[in-house]
């Protein structure tokens, strides 16, 4: 497994997500490549306070049958 830090413009720290090698092989990552980040779980937690992290402040906008989403703050 590969640990990726994605820095999105406007957010205070980067999005950290873990990948197979063999994925990050086939994406051809390198440090300051453009991508397009798809957060697809089957769950996440939703805390009231900091944690280590992909620790972001925001809001939830909406919630439907199988499917919440969160709008998060520009810090």
């Amino acid at each position: 497994m590969v640990w990726v830090d994605v820095e999105i413009d406007g957010l205070n720290s980067p999005i950290c997500a873990m990948i197979t090698e063999k994925s990050s092989q086939r994406l051809a990552l390198t440090l300051g490549r453009e991508v397009m980040l798809l957060i697809k779980a089957l769950w996440i937690k939703l805390n009231t306070s900091n944690t280590t992290v992909n620790n972001f402040v925001g809001k939830v906008a909406s919630i439907n049958q199988n499917e919440v989403m969160v709008s998060l703050n520009k810090i």
